[in-house]
């Protein structure tokens, strides 16, 4: 079980059990699962005190830079006039300042645009500056060779020609006939010009089956062969190839003539990025004539966060959850300021101007004197980030921020059973391993569950019988009675039928047989909290008289309780019962 619970009443400083029963009630209050009254019911054994400790630094390490620029025209000042140094400090650096307008001015930068200071940027901040001093002009042409051509102007695909000679036909237009093969016969004669009948297969006659005899054939007049379909009556010659008329060949479908346009300068030869001319505008000074060098500064403030967050508590107790979900809930949860500010800094002259180490260990053994074990760890994590920040041997500056997180944990015995819960934080988080989720003592099966809750306003009634009976057998006045006033009031009876039921229980006292009384108080017998009620209204005036104590033996029996520490139980619950508020009292009976 892990929940913040908000509006806690906690006293952290505070081990006495009596200041944690209301915590405990406002704990079962927020959660469902746990047993209500938790603080009133059960007995809190113990209650300890603790804090951890979450400290938060964050290393702010400075590295510089320098590389040379060139740009083209007057990009940052348009006079060679020597300019003085810019004096970037650290602050400026580690504080995030913008450059104002005046460091500008010094310099004679007219556009510092294109050289932003990222402060944006998560966990690096970045500045960029022109060195004074190292801005020159200098001068060129505002033209330059191509540098796809190389200063011929031709294009580098064919070569200034703008065809390509075609590669299947060798640049002669004509290529071989597929269906000759480049002999320029008809393929299906062979050159004959003449091929076999198709109606009488070459006999030159065939079977008649009308006439049962061999007749002439029509087709090929007797002859057996037939002119060639492909190649005969089309050509003036038979036996030619009718794709390639006799030549053997044909067309080139790709050059249509030997050669095909270049489709890159589409068949003009010149390259395109120059037009022809093998010229174009001059890269480094874009055209103008000139072009600037200098050298550029670059400050880059780097932002490195440690958390330390101890666990000596939950170490050394039952555990509660996995360590990293322990330091989660810690690193959330509400505490006390130990610290929180610069403790350290680096200037650029490798002297330490700010040193307060001393100053946090004492604010730490201050805040944590009654545990032992946090203080020489935590010392050990600074001295160890201090170290490798020294290794580094460039500037740095240190701030960190210390919390004290305190820590209750409250053992309390209910059910016979030992349980926990600590409390993490001024905001509350609550976490446990195991919550009782009901008082065993009055555990009941689902059966009579059922029939309470249909027989609810009956055992209310019941209720305030038993109460009548006891309280007039020691002639006490009912309507003096807080317990039968509430029980009432939860009739919501109609003011006649509330006066009326009121005075019938006039009938309810010393002259009342008990063998006629248990008729009317038979609904109560199925649960054990009749005893817990009985005998809260009997302790009333602390004394028991022996009749008290010959009615209360013979309501064991009737709800078959013959244990002698079970019956203990059910007492104290009813000493723990007359403690809490009426509402309350009211919903634990009759539930």
């Amino acid at each position: 079980m892990i929940e913040k619970i908000e509006g806690l009443n906690i006293n952290f400083d505070s081990e006495n059990p009596s200041e944690f029963v209301e915590v405990l009630d406002q704990i079962a209050l927020s959660s469902k699962d746990v047993v209500m009254n938790l603080g009133t019911l059960s007995d809190i054994t113990k209650v300890t005190c603790y804090s951890e400790i979450v400290a938060i630094s964050c290393e702010d390490i400075i590295t510089t830079s320098t590389k040379g620029y060139e740009s083209p025209g007057s990009f940052a000042r348009k006079t060679n006039d020597a300019i003085k140094p810019l004096d970037i400090s650290l602050e400026i650096l580690v504080n995030g300042d913008e450059i104002n307008e005046e460091l500008l001015d010094d310099i004679d930068i007219e556009d510092n645009t294109s050289f932003p200071n990222d402060w944006n940027e998560e966990d690096v901040c970045k500045h960029n500056i022109i060195l004074g001093g190292t801005l020159q002009n200098h001068t060129c042409d505002k033209k330059e060779n191509c540098k796809t051509c190389h200063g011929s102007g031709h294009c580098q695909e064919c070569n200034g020609y703008g065809t390509f000679r075609c590669g299947i036909c060798e640049g002669r237009g004509r290529v071989k006939c597929n269906d000759c093969g480049g002999t320029g016969t008809c393929r299906r004669c062979r050159g004959g010009g003449q091929i076999r009948c198709t109606r009488c297969g070459g006999k030159g006659s065939y079977y008649n089956q009308a006439f049962r005899q061999y007749l002439d054939c029509e087709q090929c007049k007797g002859t057996g062969y037939m002119s060639c379909p492909d190649c005969n009556g089309l050509f003036s010659k038979p036996g030619r190839c009718g794709q390639c008329n006799g030549t053997g060949e044909v067309r080139c479908k790709r050059c249509k003539g030997g050669h095909f346009t270049c489709t890159h300068c589409k068949g003009t030869g010149h390259c395109t990025d120059c037009s022809g001319t093998g010229k174009i505008v001059c890269s480094r000074c874009n055209g103008t004539g000139f072009y600037q060098t200098f050298f550029v500064c670059t400050s880059i403030l780097h932002q490195i966060s440690n958390t330390y967050i101890s666990t000596d508590f939950f170490k050394n107790s039952q555990p509660l959850g996995s360590e990293d979900s322990i330091k989660e809930i810690l690193q959330f949860a509400d505490g006390n300021i130990v610290f929180n500010d610069v403790y350290c800094k680096l200037s650029e002259l490798n002297q330490l101007e700010i040193n307060r180490y001393k100053e946090v260990k004492t604010k730490v053994e201050q805040s944590f004197r009654h545990n032992n074990n946090i203080c020489p760890r935590f010392e050990q994590h600074l001295v160890s980030v201090k170290k490798k920040l020294d290794d580094i041997g460039i500037p740095y500056k240190s701030h960190i921020c210390i919390r004290e997180i305190p820590i209750v944990k409250i053992d309390y015995t209910i059910n016979e059973c030992d349980y926990s819960f600590v409390v993490i934080g001024k905001n509350s988080y609550v976490l446990a391993n195991d919550v009782p989720q009901c008082i065993k003592v009055y555990k009941e099966n689902v059966i009579i569950k059922i029939l309470k809750y249909f027989t609810r306003k009956k055992r209310i009634k019941s209720y305030i019988k038993l109460a009548a009976y006891i309280f007039q057998r020691n002639n006490v006045n009912i309507d003096e009675v807080r317990v039968i006033q509430v029980l009432v009031k939860y009739l919501k009876l109609k003011k006649a039928k509330e006066e009326q039921f009121i005075s019938s229980l006039s009938a309810y006292g010393r002259n009342m047989p008990y063998s006629v009384f248990r008729n009317e108080i038979k609904s109560l017998f199925v649960s054990k909290k009749t005893l817990t009620f009985a005998w809260q209204c009997m302790a009333v005036d602390k004394t028991l008289s022996e009749g008290e104590n010959e009615l209360f033996d013979l309501l064991c029996k009737e709800c078959h309780v013959t244990d002698v520490l079970e019956i203990e139980k059910l007492k104290k619950f009813a000493t723990k019962f007359a403690t809490l508020a009426d509402d309350t009292i009211v919903n634990n009976y009759i539930s």
